[in-house]
């Protein structure tokens, strides 16, 4: 047994404090009692914790030696929009997704019908903006779960919905003439990042700086 462990935030979204992280130096140290020696780790969370640092170690227990920061690393995008946490010197730009647009077409922006269900049986309304000109990508719910977990980085476009293998976007006010076969390119969050890591569908390719 090298140490014991908590997370914070993931299911209720509680936050990591000086309290909590004390019940859990507690527990450590109630465990090597029980073994009769000293543990190696104390594991206070995971990326989460950056909000307790920033603010200085006093706000966390000392016996708190280990942190498991991931998704902080690989995504600070996340960080900042959700928690509104940035750290000085890590770039945003770590990864970027792009979809193919397969069709292009001037189309209603919502359908004739009042109540409507979707792909996954929720519930759409639909706002009625008139005709406007909507792109769809070869990018769906398999690739990335919830579209609204991706940030077009091509100014003027807008998600509008998506379903099992495709996402819609309206490029109305897009400055750019799109064409069918152009790529759209999204910054991801952390939901989407890690359903396209995880599935089999997106092409991951690593690119050192200079072939960005």
């Amino acid at each position: 047994l090298c140490g014991v462990g908590a997370n914070f935030a993931c299911l209720n979204g509680v936050l990591p404090n000086y309290e909590n992280l004390s019940f859990l130096v507690e527990g450590a140290e109630a465990v090597e009692r029980a073994i009769g020696r000293r543990l190696d780790i104390i594991s206070g969370g995971s990326s989460i914790n950056m909000l307790l640092l920033c603010e200085g170690e006093s706000k966390m227990p000392p016996r708190i030696n280990h942190l498991r920061i991931g998704g902080f690393i690989a995504n600070p995008l996340n960080m900042r929009l959700g928690r509104g946490y940035t750290l000085n010197g890590m770039r945003e730009d770590s990864m970027r997704l792009t979809a193919e647009i397969i069709e292009l077409r001037e189309k209603a922006s919502a359908p004739k019908v009042s109540f409507a269900r979707n792909w996954a049986g929720e519930q759409v309304t639909a706002v009625d903006l008139g005709r406007r000109m909507r792109a769809i990508l070869a990018l769906g719910g398999q690739d990335i779960g919830q579209y609204t977990m991706l940030i077009p980085q091509d100014a003027g476009i807008t998600l509008v919905g998506g379903s099992s293998d495709h996402t819609i976007a309206d490029v109305s006010n897009s400055p750019k003439e799109w064409r069918s076969g152009d790529t759209v390119t999204f910054a991801l969050k952390y939901a989407a990042m890690l359903h396209a890591f995880s599935g089999k569908h997106v092409k991951i390719k690593y690119c050192h700086d200079d072939d960005i």
